[in-house]
């Protein structure tokens, strides 16, 4: 039997503008394995969100999935309507949002909104779902469960409302755990315990993540395997721990480099040269190029596939035998 949890097969989500589809994921492949965390990273605007809202279904109007799979425990979520994919978020995939503040309803106690998850999935009368939903605070480090259970999102600081997004998320013990940048605008304290609490609740649960993060330090912290996106498309695949000793695509080498170092400090940090490339005009050949040091010409006219280097995935034609690095 297999040991994947989820299985994402050419993925292809497209949005509509003004009678033009924009590629906003773009063939996108990568496999979840159970009781493992997935790091997905890369620049704003390279496809990650859009990705965990692919796997949803939860996409903008004008946004569509126009090709391939999104295998959960071996069924293809793409085919579902509306109705057997609301019996899935919430119970069997949950997702952790990047702004708690707008994402929690400020009309309702915090103890009514990770209730509903309850609620809805495991059918509860309401003094059990509360009971519930104070037991899910108090797992998740929040002080006073019993008072806070009825306090407004308002009422409580950032980290404790993440907190609150992460007990509505593991409300109803779901098996794969989308966390969608968990720790944006956190404090350094704040976002090491909340990782801290993510790791702890995992073990606990036995649960997968998907850690969506341009962080690279909370990828080293919490990932067994890492995805690196850029303009819609996976560039890099590889186990954590290989991916930092030898980076293999130009892009990640230079992610890499940017990062300040304790034992080689620099006046001044690398950066990757250029900007990423609008998704409504994207340059021939690699969507890299303009902005890779080790570009050719064949970089300029044909798109690379991904090549197995070392039981690793790259897309780059370094790897494909056809140049050599200059």
């Amino acid at each position: 039997m297999s040991d994947y949890l989820l299985e994402v097969k050419g993925l292809k989500t497209y949005f509509n503008h003004f009678n033009k589809q924009v590629p906003a994921v773009n063939g996108v492949d990568f496999v979840v394995r159970k009781g493992e965390t997935l790091g997905i990273v890369g620049e704003s605007g390279c496809g990650k969100s859009v990705t965990a809202m692919s796997i949803l279904k939860l996409l903008a109007p004008e946004a569509k999935i126009v090709d391939g799979q999104v295998l959960f425990k071996g069924k293809d979520l793409v085919g579902l309507n509306d109705r057997q994919m609301t019996r899935i978020r919430g119970n069997e995939i949950s997702i952790i949002f990047q702004e708690p503040m707008t994402s929690l309803n400020p009309a309702y106690t915090v103890g009514y909104q990770i209730g509903e998850a309850i609620r809805t999935h495991q059918k509860l009368d309401k003094k059990t779902t509360r009971s519930r939903a104070v037991e899910m605070l108090k797992l998740v480090g929040i002080p006073d469960p019993d008072k806070r259970v009825d306090e407004y999102p308002h009422e409580l600081s950032g980290g404790m409302r993440q907190r609150v997004m992460i007990a509505m998320a593991l409300s109803c013990n779901p098996e794969l755990l989308i966390a969608d940048e968990p720790t944006t605008a956190l404090d350094v304290t704040v976002q090491a315990q909340i990782l801290e609490l993510m790791k702890s609740l995992k073990e606990k649960f036995h649960t997968s993540i998907m850690m969506i993060t341009h962080d690279l330090g909370v990828v080293a912290e919490m990932a067994d395997y890492v995805i690196v996106m850029y303009a819609g498309t996976v560039v890099e695949y590889s186990d954590v721990k290989s991916l930092y000793n030898k980076p293999l695509h130009p892009y990640t080498e230079g992610l890499m480099n940017s990062l300040p170092k304790i034992d080689d400090p620099k006046d001044k940090l690398e950066a990757i040269p250029g900007s990423v490339p609008s998704l409504y005009d994207l340059p021939n050949g690699c969507s890299f190029w303009p902005r890779c040091p080790y570009a050719q010409e064949i970089c300029k006219q044909e798109k690379p596939e991904l090549y197995e280097v070392d039981q690793r995935k790259v897309r780059c034609f370094l790897y494909s035998g056809k140049i050599e690095r200059r």
